[in-house]
């Protein structure tokens, strides 16, 4: 499931997903489940005596592999001050633009229950109240690219905005603040928690003073 972040040498930012090969593989999996159950209905000794697990183990594959065929794509173009993206997930295709004065924030955000290595996706909270998850899945994110690729965004956006204007060079700061604004505040505690291997309580009063300064 590789993810890649990088510049071109025209300026824009390239964020690109793709977990279409292991969603393929899947597939082809479920198809070879289905072969080996034609094979004992027709030519082999067994006939339908596994016919029920093998169905199982093929749909089974099938729906791993729907899952895994996830294609995005975005592109901050910053002389235009525009972001173009689309994502592709299973059947379904979305794509579209948007201008930077359309959106209101940008985080990174992590499952519940999500321990270890973090996992995490990033988010457009756009002003008019919608949010545009960049990936349907969460991506292990070991060296904090995404963190970083989201504090890149707030910083880009347009003059005077408020994600801007309290943007940290502490890229866990710069997150923690971006999910108290979007009012994702378990979110938030769990990164402190996590990253400055902090308590509870801790935590807690940190989110508080970010929400009493506004």
């Amino acid at each position: 499931m590789a993810l890649k972040i990088y510049e071109t040498t025209d300026g824009r930012i390239e964020y690109r997903h793709d977990s279409t090969a292991w969603g393929r593989l899947w597939v082809v999996i479920g198809f070879v489940f289905f072969g080996v159950l034609v094979y004992d209905l027709t030519i082999g000794s067994r006939g339908d005596q596994r016919a029920v697990g093998l169905i199982g183990a093929a749909f089974t594959c099938f729906g791993i592999g729907l899952l895994l065929l996830e294609r995005s794509h975005l592109t901050v173009n910053t002389s235009a001050r525009r972001i173009e993206w689309l994502r592709r997930h299973g059947l379904r295709l979305r794509q579209g633009q948007l201008s930077f004065d359309k959106i209101g924030d940008v985080y990174a955000h992590s499952p519940v229950g999500d321990e270890g290595t973090p996992s995490r996706r990033v988010v457009l909270k756009l002003k008019d109240g919608k949010e545009l998850p960049l990936t349907a899945a969460f991506l292990v994110d070991p060296d904090d690219a995404q963190l970083l690729f989201a504090q890149r965004l707030r910083i880009l956006l347009v003059n005077g905005d408020k994600a801007t204007q309290d943007a940290s060079p502490d890229v866990i700061d710069d997150n923690v603040r971006a999910l108290v604004r979007a009012g994702h505040e378990i979110d938030a505690i769990r990164l402190l928690r996590e990253s400055r291997k902090v308590d509870l309580t801790t935590a807690r009063q940190h989110v508080q003073e970010i929400k009493r300064d506004g």
